[in-house]
């Protein structure tokens, strides 16, 4: 899945971190169709190596914004 505001993000070396979530779903149109968010799902090796994204997942039962569903299956799913 490419997404309009990080074309060239594996070309380029970027390593995608927690702070650049931006999901259009969920944050440009306040609802999200998908149960888990194909944006962090395709970016997840990245942020798998961010401490703020793995605290934001072992926390996701606190969690107060719309990725939430998808921090609560990644903390079901994977070891942080």
């Amino acid at each position: 899945m490419q997404h309009k505001l990080r074309p060239n993000m594996r070309a380029s070396g970027f390593k995608y971190k927690y702070a650049d979530l931006t999901c259009e779903y969920c944050l440009e149109k306040g609802c999200c169709i998908h149960t888990i968010c194909p944006y962090i799902m395709d970016c997840l090796d990245h942020l798998k190596q961010d401490k703020a994204f793995l605290q934001a997942v072992e926390d996701a039962e606190n969690c107060t914004s719309k990725h939430k569903r998808t921090f609560l299956h990644l903390k079901e799913t994977m070891q942080v």
